[in-house]
């Protein structure tokens, strides 16, 4: 699975401090698993965005919304309807599903609300070991040779 880490609300504000709508989504596969993007996720950005706004004494749309994958063009088709509603998407799925939402939805900025990591392995709630440098690891030096 794809690990990521939710962005800093901050930097989030940042890029959508100007906007008038937005369309938070989210994604119900990897970043689900490590608490980064999922629809609990979703509702607590979208939350704190809207009060946020509030405070500035601004009225913004905030929607909000999950997919089953941003990875798989077929689940992007469910939000063809309702996305020209906003002005931009704040995704937070891994990088794989903000650039096929990006590439989806080309008239519409996709901002970025997670950092992606790396690929893991779940071996227990909150524990993802890194697979690709574990793997990489596993096999230096390759056989028949010795490290530098």
């Amino acid at each position: 699975m794809i690990v990521a880490d939710r962005k800093p609300i901050e930097e989030i504000i940042a890029q959508v401090k100007d906007l008038r709508s937005l369309l938070v989504l989210g994604c119900n596969e990897c970043v689900t698993v490590c608490e980064a993007g999922g629809k609990k996720e979703v509702g607590v950005l979208a939350s704190a965005l809207r009060m946020y706004f509030l405070q500035q004494g601004r009225e913004v749309n905030v929607g909000e919304r999950t997919l089953e994958r941003q990875c798989d063009t077929e689940y992007l088709e469910e939000i063809r309807d309702s996305v020209d509603a906003y002005e931009a998407i704040v995704s937070l799925a891994c990088g794989v599903g903000i650039q096929f939402t990006a590439e989806r939805y080309p008239s519409k900025p996709v901002y970025p609300g997670v950092n992606t990591c790396f690929m893991g392995a779940a071996l227990e709630r909150g524990v993802w070991p890194n697979a690709v440098r574990d793997a990489a690891a596993a096999f230096w030096p390759p056989p028949g040779r010795s490290a530098p």
